[in-house]
Order: structure tokens, then C-alpha cells, then sequence
């Protein structure tokens, strides 16, 4: 097949190792716990005031430090309030969709793991937690687990006699943890029929042209959209509907088309074996995509415009330019045919 504008993307950004065993349960007696502040100390940590590796959020090899950065006050009072029980430490918990995704939700595998009662839940927010939940995805897969009442912030420092801290099972651009697919189908499977997947022969394209805001998009891919569009595809605008609509709909698509981001991280709730084109924008595939496919069985391409660039203004972090949107769009429905 001659394609014109895009060609494969097939070099990969980090790795895509997958586990078949659980993430490690780390106990740390006497553990200390510090509020969120935002550019200042915050975190949990040893009773020595070191910090608890299974806390952070790791990406790649390297293990850089993803999000905010847990750190010990240099300044720190001795006599502290105790709390006397057990409890569970289940991170930040980040608002942004992706993130939501990547690096908060791996975290409570526990919840599904059947290795006996899990205790009393607490974590890191900015705000309250009741401020995050009345995000529609955050209330929806929260309710799922049945732990929208049951997570505690600390609005001072405190000693916890025992503080039980999972690694994640899903390392951002790393490896992921069979789990974690399995903590998203108990999330999802209510929300799509057997009877109804794959239902629709229509391609279903993702689209950000109705984004105001967000880390990257294109410019002028409402030039995509509109050719697409007469050809037949089903264009979905992923934030104008319900974190559960947009799962039922991914299932009824077999095919799934657009301009890559947190929108195709959806698909793990979704029915398994999705047929994805994703444009990405630039030649390395990011692995967040390749672990999540590899879960849930997708069938999965990623293509890059042969002819981008790119600029940083507005309130987009990144804006994509291409020479020729129609093209592009020509090549997708090469692929679909």
C-alpha cells in the first residue's frame, strides 16, 4: 500500500515489558506522612524521613521522577501526632485524564487482588477528595472500586503506626502488570454489551478539534475530520461525553482512529481487541500506548505525518503543523480500506 503523507512509527519511547506477577507490598512501620503543598514538602516517608520509593512515580529506565516530587521538609518538628492503625497509601492522585490513567489508578490493584481485606485508605490531592471526584471519569471509576468515602488526606504531619505502600503496576514508559488490565475490566465491563461489540462498521475517529486546551493537538485537523466525515467515519469528541459513554462507544467501534493522546488510553476499559490508527507526532511511539494495547489484545498502528512541525504558543503545550490535512486524512481511508 502507497501512502502518501504518513508512514509508520514503528521506533519506540521507553519499553513495554508486561508481568504476569503482582507489584510488591511495601510495610513501613513508623512511617511519616506530610500534606500536599504545592511546591513545597509533601510525601510519605520512612520514620527516618526518607523517602518511600514505592510512592513515587517512576517513567522509563532512567526513573526520572513523573509529577510532582515527594521531598522531606529540611526543617521538621520531632513531636508529631500518632495515628495508631494501619492503613494503605494510594499516591497522588492526578486530575489530568492520562495521568489519571498512567500514574494514579495502577495503584490500587490491591482493591482486586483477593490477598485479604485491605485496610483504611489514604493518599495525596490537591483540594479535597471531594473536589476531585466531582470530575465525571474520577467519581465514575472511584465508584467502581468502591472508594469514593473511603480516602483519607491528612491536613497536618502525622506518624502512621503502619503504612502498607503498593508499587504501582503499571510504570510509566516501563512495564506493566497483568493486573492492571484486570483492575480496568472490573472498572469497565459494565459499561458494554457483548451483544453490541463491533457492532458499528463505521471507522470511529478521536478527535481534538473542539479541545480548548491540552498538551498537544493539530493544527487544522478539523481538515481531517470533515474529510473523514464524508467518508463515513463517526467523528466522537471524547470530552463531551460521560467517561462511561465513551467506553461503551470504543466497544462498539472495532476500529479506532486519531491524533494519539489520553483519549486512546480509554480502550482498557473497553472490549479487548480494538483495531487502532493513531497519528502520532513525531516518529517514537510513546509505550503508555504499546502497554495498554498489549492488555487489552488491540490491534494497533501508529503513523507519522511525513511533513510536521511544530510551535509552542497558545494554550496548547505543543501545536503540530502539516502541509497537507486532506492528505493525511486520504491515507487513513487507505488503511481502512
Amino acid at each position: 500500500m502507497m501512502l502518501n503523507h504518513i508512514r509508520p512509527s514503528d521506533q519506540l519511547w521507553g519499553r513495554a515489558e508486561v508481568y504476569n506477577y503482582l507489584p510488591n507490598i511495601r510495610i513501613v512501620h513508623n512511617a511519616i506522612y506530610i500534606p500536599w503543598s504545592h511546591g513545597g514538602p509533601w510525601g510519605v516517608f520512612t520514620s527516618e524521613g526518607k523517602p518511600i520509593a514505592e510512592s513515587i512515580n517512576y517513567r522509563d529506565a532512567e526513573r526520572a521522577v513523573s509529577g510532582p516530587e515527594p521531598f522531606f521538609p529540611p526543617e521538621f518538628p520531632e513531636n508529631l501526632d500518632f495515628f495508631p492503625d494501619t492503613m494503605m497509601y494510594m499516591g497522588y492522585l492526578n486530575p489530568h485524564y492520562g495521568h489519571f490513567i498512567i500514574n494514579t489508578l495502577p495503584r490500587f490493584w490491591p482493591l482486586i487482588s483477593g490477598n485479604g481485606k485491605v485496610p483504611p485508605l489514604c493518599c495525596h490531592v490537591v483540594g479535597e477528595v471531594r473536589q476531585f471526584l466531582e470530575m465525571n471519569f474520577s467519581r465514575t471509576v472511584f465508584e467502581k472500586l468502591n472508594v469514593c468515602d473511603s480516602l483519607t488526606i491528612f491536613d497536618r504531619p502525622l506518624r502512621i503506626s503502619t503504612l502498607l505502600v503498593p508499587d504501582t503496576s503499571l510504570h510509566e514508559q516501563f512495564g506493566v502488570h497483568r493486573i492492571f488490565g484486570d483492575l480496568c475490566r472490573r472498572v469497565g465491563r459494565d459499561f458494554w454489551r457483548d451483544d453490541e461489540v463491533d457492532s458499528i462498521s463505521a471507522p470511529l475517529y478521536l478527535s481534538k478539534s473542539r479541545l480548548k486546551i491540552g498538551v498537544g493537538h493539530f493544527a487544522d485537523e478539523d481538515r481531517i475530520v470533515d474529510k473523514l466525515a464524508e467518508a463515513g467515519a463517526t467523528i466522537f469528541f471524547p470530552e463531551e461525553h460521560t467517561f462511561a459513554d465513551q467506553v461503551a462507544t470504543l466497544a462498539r467501534h472495532k476500529t479506532i482512529v486519531g491524533t494519539t493522546g489520553s483519549a486512546f488510553h480509554t480502550s482498557i476499559f473497553s472490549a479487548p481487541g480494538r483495531n487502532i490508527i493513531g497519528i502520532n507526532p513525531t516518529e517514537f511511539t510513546n509505550t503508555n500506548y504499546t502497554m495498554l494495547d498489549i492488555i487489552n489484545k488491540n490491534q494497533s498502528r501508529y503513523f507519522l505525518p511525513n511533513d510536521v512541525s511544530y510551535s509552542y504558543e497558545g494554550e496548547f503545550q505543543t501545536t503540530h503543523h502539516v502541509a497537507d490535512p486532506e492528505g493525511i486524512a486520504s491515507d487513513i481511508l487507505k488503511l481502512l480500506s
